[in-house]
């Protein structure tokens, strides 16, 4: 059944900038090796659709549905109208012409499987539970982790959340405590915990710490945010600087776009300071060799749901300052000696575990454990993956088809 089937995927976005865009190109890449056929639905206002590097097979088609539904949207966005409501009406069009692509596709192959793939709760997810519910198409529901993070605790997102639930056949969580949340808050027995793979490229490298270089190097590739926590973590740098610790600061990434001024003021100050070097979205392999040759990696994201960076710096055994979020919870005990643990939103427990970080980089003392590093490979083994997404599918289209959503019920 899997193997002729028709998946159908829902994203904001797509392409080879951001985390969970280079994630779903992978994903879909994967994906198109073991089903019949794999179409991208990707809906986000100014996505950036970038393909060269997303790896689609012939199996696989992409939709542009911005395009699609710009006459339609065009009088709308420039009347005027609260930007709430453009935003109803943007995902009401996107609903209709995704739906009416797949209409299209089952009429074509009527003997064959469809299901339908969102990637985000919020939105995508919105998107693919009132397909589902129309059509009565089978619908996985992934948690990415911020729709999860934040939207458990905002009373409109927390009843997205529900309806996307209530109309999934399989809802999948990237972490254990996101799986435990989501069951409970839509009473399933059917959500899975799947953590995405690490690519075999990157599994490839191992840190070379320089042990000549006289400056602690740290670097993050959480980009600019407030959920990311990198003004947090440059506070925190400009502290144990001025308590004498002589450090470089590389950070990488895109900027969230409803902070962008912000972000390009704090970015001039800190050029100004020196021994900061701010990029934006690099190749990935240029990324990877930045883990490989710091001193330490840090994050001091408030929330994960399974963070593709921090997995592929465990892989690769890169030393780690970061907050106990997502996949962290889940694999990384108390005491370990390269991964250091601090909680989510306490500065004075980042501002602690990064000076622990550069005394252990002063007197070299950093001890990576190589059975930590296998066994973390060893769980985010690309094949294991791909082989776990074949289970969910098989869950998916084996769900009763008088249990599956149908308008009006």
């Amino acid at each position: 059944m899997v193997e002729r089937s028709h998946v159908h995927v829902i994203t904001q976005q797509y392409g080879d900038e951001g985390g969970l865009a280079s994630w779903t190109s992978r994903f879909v890449a994967m994906m198109s090796d073991f089903v019949g056929q794999v179409s991208v639905y990707v809906w986000g206002k100014g996505s950036r659709l970038t393909t060269g590097s997303a790896s689609l097979s012939s199996r696989a088609d992409l939709f542009d549905m911005e395009a699609e539904r710009h006459l339609w949207m065009l009088p709308i966005e420039q009347s005027g109208m609260p930007s709430f409501k453009v935003n109803n009406e943007l995902l009401r069009y996107t609903a209709l012409g995704i739906s009416t692509k797949l209409t299209a596709a089952r009429d074509r192959s009527p003997h064959q499987d469809h299901v339908l793939l969102s990637n985000f709760m919020l939105g995508s997810g919105f998107i693919g539970a009132t397909i589902s519910e129309d059509l009565s198409v089978p619908h996985v529901a992934i948690a990415a982790g911020t729709d999860i993070n934040r939207g458990l605790y905002v009373p409109s997102e927390r009843s997205t959340l529900e309806y996307v639930l209530q109309n999934a056949s399989v809802a999948v969580a990237l972490n254990e405590t996101h799986r435990r949340q989501l069951s409970r808050l839509g009473q399933l027995e059917s959500v899975v915990c799947m953590r995405p793979s690490v690519e075999k490229e990157a599994m490839r490298l191992h840190w070379a710490r320089d042990r000549e270089r006289s400056i602690i190097s740290l670097f993050s590739d959480c980009g600019y945010s407030s959920k990311k926590g990198t003004h947090a973590l440059s506070r925190a740098v400009d502290i144990l600087r001025s308590r004498g610790h002589k450090i470089l600061l590389t950070i990488c990434g895109g900027v969230e776009e409803a902070e962008k001024k912000f972000w390009q003021g704090w970015k001039a100050e800190r050029y100004r300071a020196g021994m900061n070097e701010f990029l934006g979205f690099i190749p990935k392999d240029r990324v990877w060799e930045l883990m490989a040759t710091c001193d330490w990696y840090c994050s001091a994201s408030l929330g994960e749901g399974c963070s593709n960076a921090r997995t592929t710096a465990m892989c690769i055994g890169v030393p780690m300052v970061t907050t106990n979020t997502g996949e962290i919870v889940d694999l990384v005990t108390a005491g370990n000696d390269h991964i250091f643990v601090v909680q989510p939103g306490n500065f004075e427990d980042l501002l602690s575990g990064l000076e622990r970080a550069c005394r252990a980089t002063v007197s070299d003392e950093i001890y990576v454990k190589e059975d930590f590093v296998a066994n973390i490979r060893s769980c985010f083994d690309s094949d294991r993956e791909a082989l776990k997404w074949k289970e969910i599918l098989q869950a998916a289209f084996a769900k009763p088809s008088d249990k599956l959503p149908r308008a009006g019920i």
